[in-house]
C-alpha cells in the first residue's frame, strides 16, 4: 500500500477512534501533499516521504521554541505529532550502516580523490533516500575520504 493510501486509511481510523492529534497531523500532511501535487503534478513515494520528513523537521524546530517559551503542553503535543509522522518514514540507518554503505560506494566507484566529496555525497543520498540525514552522510563521507 502506498503512503497516500496509508495516510487516508489511518485518517479514517483516527477519526473513528477520536484521536485528534493523529487526525489533525495527517490532515495537515495531506494538505501539504495536495498542494505539492497541484504545483508539480504526480508525486513519487520519495516526494511524499520528503514532505513528511519536512513536516517532522518543522515540529522538531517548534519543540525548541516551545521549550524556550516554557510550554510543556505544546512540547508533549508536538512530540505526539512527530511520533505519528514517524510511522510513515523508513527506518533510519544507524551510523555503522551509513559508514559501511559509504565505504562500499567509494570502493565500487573506485574513488581515491578527496575532491570527489560532492559526488560521493550525492551518490549516498540517492542510495539512502530518507533513511539517513544529510549531515550524517556528509560527515561520514568527509571522514572516510580523509582516511584515504
Amino acid at each position: 500500500m502506498n503512503l497516500e493510501a496509508r495516510l487516508m486509511q489511518d485518517l479514517k481510523v483516527a477519526m473513528k477512534e477520536g484521536n485528534k492529534i493523529d487526525k489533525n497531523t495527517i490532515q495537515q500532511v495531506r494538505a501539504v501533499i495536495l498542494l505539492a501535487k497541484k504545483e508539480k503534478g504526480n508525486l513519487t513515494e520519495r516526494d511524499i516521504e520528503d514532505i513528511i520528513l519536512r513536516e517532522k523537521n518543522k515540529r522538531t524546530e517548534a519543540i525548541v521554541q516551545f521549550q524556550r517559551g516554557n510550554r510543556p503542553d505544546l512540547v508533549e503535543q508536538t512530540n505526539k505529532e512527530m511520533l505519528c509522522l514517524s510511522r510513515y518514514l523508513p527506518q533510519p540507518m544507524s551510523e555503522y550502516e551509513v559508514d559501511e554503505a559509504v565505504k562500499k560506494i567509494i570502493e565500487d566507484e573506485n574513488i581515491t580523490d578527496k575532491r570527489l566529496l560532492g559526488y560521493v555525497i550525492k551518490k549516498s543520498k540517492e542510495q539512502f533516500g530518507n533513511r539517513a540525514n544529510g549531515k550524517l552522510i556528509s560527515d561520514t563521507v568527509k571522514r572516510i575520504l580523509e582516511e584515504l
